[in-house]
């Protein structure tokens, strides 16, 4: 009896110190994407898109792709922004982050010879408020599985603010390819700056307008432990080939540089 006594108790401890952790729920990635206005003083002119957040060397910072809050001048090929500042509503919140667009002096140069990504150091203040990415910036995967992406959309239901519930691009594991490298049609240059996602279609959707800024986010086939991929910059129709639906991500490790 002792002895049964015994094994109870050591069986009871063992089983509270060796809980199976559950792998993370592809839908309940959204919490992490944030919808983005461009807004523009005295003017009707706004632009959206989708934003997430990243904690780096104790600062926090919001990232997007640059195209949402700037354009390019086409007289000096120089990058400007239509836009004063810029909105981020916190989802589930009375709250929205406000900051104006830091002015910048650069050259334009197309997508694929350069990151499309816009770093900006947000204050630590709102680290309370606002869901990191952190814990998904992780090397890449040995073998890919599901990709989940998370944004504000071109929807016919697009109709309020905010977003309360994103978006939501599911590409099953046989549905898609990954290409880290491709060669563009009628030039000798490679674009290894952003991965692309090659797929039949996206859930029957027409458009990824307002998914650009987004994390996308990759599953390991083994371990299904989540990863971010980098930052969606843009899509594209591929002219032949079963895979003609086409997203471009900026690489993780193009983002990173902007975050050290």
């Amino acid at each position: 009896m002792k002895a049964l006594l015994l094994s109870l108790i050591f069986f009871s401890i063992f089983s509270s110190n060796c809980q199976i952790i559950q792998p993370i729920s592809g839908d309940s990635l959204g919490k992490y994407s944030y919808q983005i206005l461009g807004i523009t003083n005295g003017s009707n002119e706004t632009d959206f898109g989708t934003c997430f957040f990243v904690e780096n060397n104790a600062k926090l910072f919001l990232v997007t792709a640059k195209h949402v809050l700037y354009k390019c001048d086409s007289i000096t090929n120089k990058l400007f922004s239509p836009f004063n500042f810029a909105i981020v509503y916190i989802r589930n919140s009375t709250k929205f982050l406000q900051f104006p667009i830091p002015v910048r002096n650069e050259i334009c140069i197309s997508m694929e010879r350069d990151t499309d990504i816009l770093a900006i150091e947000i204050d630590r203040s709102w680290l309370d408020h606002v869901n990191r990415v952190n814990e998904f910036m992780l090397p890449p995967f040995n073998k890919v599985g599901d990709s989940e992406i998370f944004g504000q959309g071109m929807y016919r239901d697009s109709v309020s603010m905010g977003f309360t519930n994103p978006h939501h691009i599911h590409l099953k594991s046989n549905t898609f390819k990954i290409e880290g490298a491709v060669k563009f049609d009628n030039s000798d240059y490679t674009d290894s700056v952003n991965y692309t996602f090659a797929m039949k279609e996206i859930n029957g959707n027409k458009s990824i307008k307002g998914f650009s800024g987004s994390p996308v986010f990759l599953q390991d086939e083994v371990s299904k432990k989540w990863r971010v991929a980098g930052v969606l910059t843009g899509g594209a129709n591929a002219s032949k080939g079963e895979f003609r639906t086409l997203i471009f991500v900026a690489k993780q490790d193009y983002l990173m540089q902007y975050l050290n």
